[in-house]
């Protein structure tokens, strides 16, 4: 049985892979004639979930949103197939390294078959996805539980495929589909390096990749509504991107035309990284400014501009009305900007709210007065260090690379043109500051952590090879492997349960009590623990005397509250 819920997965995915290309298509056809096949993926996920944030503003999330991007992703792949086509065509793949792709896949649904153990899905996720298919954006949400107010457009992906035969049973697919995504790039520059064709500077940097890409495929979170490995995954396609051009604009056989698209769509995917997790936003905001003037540089390709604005206001406009609708801030639980209106969150509430983040990133399961100060820093540098896929390795791959740079940069040709992809660096490291400063837990800062080590590593592995051939490279690429192993130790478990799996697994039942409010509203809250899972709305492990319903017996109208849970003072 556990097969056949695997291949379910599998189809799934691939008819929502060709929906998204079919989707993306249509926007970048719109833009050029020349763009790259896997950039109509990355594109199409961008312009589904800019439909999904306009839609459910007015609309819950239902069968007709997904009829409406299935029939573009329809229209799209009728439109372009001759073009699509020859771009599969075009597309060199060796019969082994599509069999490596089909057998990571196959493993990658097998996991994504299991029972869901993602923490966060019982704590608010579930909840969330309920809400977003039951109303349109709910005033006041943040009020029923603070975590219902963190903006997260992941959640309507899951959104959308709550529906139909995966009707409460969603939270399998959406993560395992991105990383399939992911490993497309990873594994045609590691069959390169292997082999030694015509290996570019970029090869590395995805080669290196491979390290969190087989971490994430064989024990990360598959199953459930995780936000940090989605939003890693977008925000490193986009940081490849970047890194390409700075690269292998040389080499590209393309029109300018071709990088003007790929731009876009690396643009794209770092303003969708930001509605994915408000964590990485200035790594975002700092990265989309270097592509907005190279963009703008382009001889010839400045009206490329005009769709990135496009995309800014489509994306990132519905993204700030729906975090200002569920809890009258923009950003929460940031209290900055906040909006004079009846419903909003108390302001105490969002800052205990953004402190107990901040004080579980910084050490897991303690109380915030134990993590003031500089008290946290030993606990945390401490675990920090015994963290494999997201500091020993990385840390390891980028000194190692700053070294070669450093030592070898005078011998290697076109130095000045090579190291340019340095300027990723000046996102990274700023993006890593406001992280470390804000809420320092390793998994919110994944994709910076890994651009930076691959950026460096990239460099100074290419320059290595470069000057010390012909043995190097391949000693190089045997020691990524290695790293990639080693990182990956510790993952039966990740496969010991799926012996459980029978069928299709659905998410845990959480005991609840009802409890009524001071207005009379009857609220769900857990008996034990603080997870609600798919528990009937409204539930909330911190319940308030004082919420009440905007409007009575309504719940589109929304909720309001004043003061503080008992639960979190």
């Amino acid at each position: 049985m556990l097969m056949v819920v695997a291949l379910c997965v599998l189809v799934t995915w691939i008819a929502c892979a060709m929906i998204l290309v079919g989707v993306g298509s249509l926007v970048l056809r719109g833009l050029t004639s020349s763009f790259h096949f896997t950039d109509a993926f990355w594109t199409g996920l961008v312009a589904s979930v800019a439909f999904l944030e306009i839609w459910s503003l007015v609309f819950a999330v239902n069968s007709t949103a997904d009829c409406l991007l299935a029939l573009a992703g329809a229209v799209g792949l009728c439109v372009n197939m001759d073009w699509l086509a020859q771009k599969v065509a075009e597309t060199r793949c060796s019969k082994s390294t599509f069999a490596v792709y089909a057998v990571i896949v196959s493993v990658i649904a097998l996991r994504a078959a299991g029972p869901c153990e993602h923490y966060d899905t019982g704590l608010y996720g579930a909840q969330a996805v309920r809400w977003m298919t039951s109303y349109p954006a709910i005033f006041g949400l943040a009020n029923v539980h603070a975590r219902l107010g963190l903006n997260t457009s992941v959640f309507l992906c899951h959104a959308a495929l709550n529906q139909g035969p995966w009707k409460d049973l969603y939270f399998h697919l959406f993560p395992g589909l991105l990383i399939c995504a992911l490993w497309i790039p990873i594994l045609g520059a590691v069959s390169r390096v292997i082999r030694q064709d015509s290996v570019l500077t970029s090869d590395w940097f995805y080669t290196i990749l491979l390290i969190p890409t087989n971490w994430w495929s064989t024990r990360g979170d598959v199953v459930g509504t995780t936000t940090d490995e989605p939003t890693a995954i977008v925000a490193l396609v986009a940081s490849g991107i970047l890194f390409q051009w700075f690269q292998d604009r040389d080499q590209e056989s393309a029109s300018s035309a071709a990088w003007g698209s790929r731009l876009f769509t690396g643009a794209a995917l770092l303003l969708l990284s930001v509605t994915f997790k408000l964590s990485i936003v200035v790594f975002a905001v700092m990265a989309l400014g270097i592509i907005v003037v190279i963009i703008w540089r382009l001889e010839g390709r400045s009206g490329f501009l005009r769709p990135l604005y496009a995309a800014f206001v489509l994306l990132l406009v519905p993204w700030l009305a729906r975090g200002i609708i569920t809890s009258g801030y923009p950003f929460f639980p940031s209290t900055m900007f906040a909006f004079p209106v009846e419903w909003r969150v108390h302001a105490r509430y969002a800052q205990v709210s953004a402190l107990m983040i901040q004080s579980w990133a910084r050490i897991p399961d303690v109380l915030p007065a134990q993590t003031r100060g500089l008290a946290w820093l030993h606990p945390w540098v401490h675990a920090a260090v015994l963290n494999r896929p997201a500091f020993q390795v990385p840390v390891a791959i980028a000194l190692l690379g700053a070294a070669a740079i450093l030592l070898l940069r005078s011998r290697c040709s076109k130095p000045l043109r090579r190291l340019s992809a340095l300027w990723l660096l000046f996102p990274s490291i700023t993006g890593l500051l406001f992280w470390f400063l804000e809420a320092p837990g390793l998994r919110f800062a994944s994709a910076i952590i890994w651009t930076t080590a691959a950026t460096l590593g990239a460099l100074g592995f290419a320059i290595s090879s470069e000057v010390l051939r012909p043995l190097l490279p391949r000693v190089i690429a045997g020691g990524i492997f290695i790293a990639t192993l080693w990182c990956g130790f510790g993952w039966p478990h990740s496969y010991k349960i799926l012996k459980s799996v029978h069928g299709f697994v659905a998410l845990p039942v959480a005991s609840v009590a009802a409890r009524p409010a001071q207005s009379g509203l009857v609220v769900y809250v857990p008996i034990r623990g603080n997870q609600c899972w798919n528990a009937t709305i409204p539930c909330t492990p911190y319940f308030s005397q004082t919420l009440r319903l905007r409007q009575p017996f309504d719940f589109r109208r929304g909720f309001t509250s004043e003061g503080l849970p008992p639960q979190i003072i």
